[in-house]
């Protein structure tokens, strides 16, 4: 079966023949070029339709597999936070248990738990804010406000450095 590109370009090629001939001299037209114009038309016509059901399918099929993936995307997520926090939550539990021992090693055969202290930058505590001078702030960095610059716009004024755009295009697939 001939690739939906090849297909585009016989169609434009018996587009440019049809006009072609439409151009000419109507008896100088012969019967058998008609014929033959005709049957290649029905081909090209039969194939097309085929090649474009052959995408609809395959474009529905990839959305159903991506929304398969989708959720269970959710589910691998879920099953990974739910595993996470319980080996969190075990790590915490042997840590306030070596805490209220007072031990900070415990070595079995094949394994051994240690406290250590964390690495890294020391923890910075804010423990009155109001207290802390100006420069100790961030400003967040100004931002547009395409909401209000759509209304302004809507309601016919003008905004200097805004104006609306064109709306994209999509494929539909009924």
């Amino acid at each position: 079966m001939k690739s939906l590109y090849e297909l585009t370009e016989e169609l434009l090629q018996l587009e440019a023949t049809i006009d072609r001939l439409s151009s000419e001299d109507e008896t100088l037209v012969t019967d058998e070029q008609v014929s033959a114009l005709d049957k290649w038309l029905e081909q090209l016509g039969e194939q097309h339709a085929d090649k474009i059901d052959g995408y609809a399918a395959m474009i529905r099929q990839l959305e159903n597999e991506s929304l398969i993936a989708k959720m269970e995307a959710g589910r691998w997520q879920a099953r990974h936070n739910a595993r996470e926090n319980r080996a969190d939550m075990l790590r915490q539990r042997m840590l306030e248990h070596m805490q209220k021992i007072k031990r900070k090693v415990l070595k079995t055969e094949r394994t051994e738990f240690s406290i250590v202290g964390n690495g890294g930058k020391m923890p910075v505590v804010i423990y009155n804010p109001e207290l802390l001078p100006p420069e100790f702030y961030v400003t967040p960095e100004p931002k547009e406000d395409k909401a209000a610059i759509f209304v302004a716009l809507s309601a016919g004024k003008e905004v200097p450095g805004a104006r609306f755009g064109e709306r994209g295009v999509r494929l539909k697939l009924k």
